[in-house]
């Protein structure tokens, strides 16, 4: 809020320059996360402190699971400390421009350890059922893990609404004129809700949770008091698009291809390490020195598919706008909604090469 108050007494041109610079301070943040998280996994394997660290525990803690856990814990854990000082580092270059407090390194680090330190027990938790896979693994590793991701994150999707607060929409006349509108598609009155937020920034506009037969298009229930009317009517045509054709198929597909293609080439880059590394009567405490490298390679190869992913996620926004369009048939309605975005995030003006390449999201 005080950088948009900031940005409103100064030039066009120099808000925009402010906020592209701001974004270039944000990718680098990012990208140092991703060097952060990648690298020092491999780091601790081929320089061998990894190997040591977990011989030292283990001859400490005896049981290899135990120090396979602790190994994995303080993994984590350092490397979220490292991020935690990357973000403060990024909201202190932040702060000169927008004048905004930041507590010192010492508080930020102090309030976010303990998410860190739960975090890094859930990951230790996935790193011993690594340890197990790794001494199983055959050729169709790859295949058995991307199916039981996929049924377990659709699992998620299918239950998401039933842990939802929202309720229906009233019989106000703009709710009445949505619940006419999103009927053109099909969609039935009964899967259009409302859902409260404290703040605008924390809910988007609109979005559809669930899938298959527990589909519910969400509102912010915000919108339906305070947006124009022709906007919260493009923003649910928008959202109908999603309802209607973003169906179950579609998201169950996305996500074993990404999981499969991301499983696949970790398998096959970090099998002959782990057939090099391995002990020869294939002990299971061999494999803790192995996780940290399968890790780094996974890691790696996601943020190379970020191009893929967004290309893929942008096409499905804009074909939403398409569609809304072409529902609403009120093209101001929205280059309102365009305007407005911009006016709340500035940064959405000019992307930066970087961000077209690894992180644009479209805002409609």
């Amino acid at each position: 809020m005080e950088l948009l108050q900031i940005a409103s007494t100064l030039d066009p041109i120099e808000t925009q320059a402010a906020y592209y610079a701001l974004q270039q301070t944000f990718n680098a943040g990012w990208l140092a996360n991703q060097i952060i998280s990648i690298f020092l996994p491999l780091l601790l394997f081929f320089t061998g402190w990894g190997s040591s660290a977990y011989d030292f525990l283990l001859r400490h803690l005896r049981a290899w699971a135990a120090a396979a856990f602790a190994f994995f814990f303080l993994i984590t854990f350092v490397t979220s400390a490292a991020q935690f000082t990357v973000v403060h580092a990024v909201l202190m270059i932040k702060a000169e421009l927008d004048g905004s407090a930041v507590p010192t390194l010492i508080l930020f680090l102090s309030e976010r350890l303990p998410t860190a330190a739960v975090t890094s027990t859930v990951a230790a938790i996935v790193g011993i059922a690594l340890c197990y896979i790794l001494e199983k693994k055959n050729r169709l590793t790859w295949l058995w893990l991307s199916i039981f991701i996929t049924a377990l994150l659709s699992s998620a999707l299918l239950l998401a609404p039933y842990f939802s607060e929202t309720e229906p929409l009233g019989n106000t006349p703009v709710e009445v004129k949505l619940a006419a509108l999103s009927a053109r598609t099909g969609i039935p009155a009964d899967r259009i809700a409302k859902e409260d937020c404290a703040n605008i920034s924390e809910c988007p506009p609109g979005r559809v949770i669930g899938i298959g037969p527990t589909r519910l298009m969400v509102l912010n229930s915000m919108l339906t008091s305070r947006t124009p009317e022709d906007q919260l009517l493009q923003v649910v045509a928008h959202e109908a698009k999603h309802y209607v054709l973003d169906n179950t198929i579609k998201p169950v597909a996305a996500i074993f291809v990404f999981c499969a293609t991301l499983i696949l080439l970790t398998q096959a880059l970090s099998s002959r390490i782990v057939a090099r590394h391995q002990t020869r009567n294939k002990e299971a405490s061999s494999y803790p020195r192995l996780v940290p490298v399968v890790y780094g390679f996974g890691l790696a190869i996601f943020v190379l598919m970020q191009p893929a992913i967004t290309t893929f996620r942008r096409s499905i926004e804009l074909e939403a706008d398409r569609f809304g369009l072409e529902l609403n048939r009120d093209n101001q309605a929205l280059i309102s909604i365009m305007k407005v975005d911009a006016v709340s995030n500035p940064m959405l003006l000019e992307y930066t090469p970087m961000t077209k390449f690894f992180r644009e999201r479209i805002q409609t």
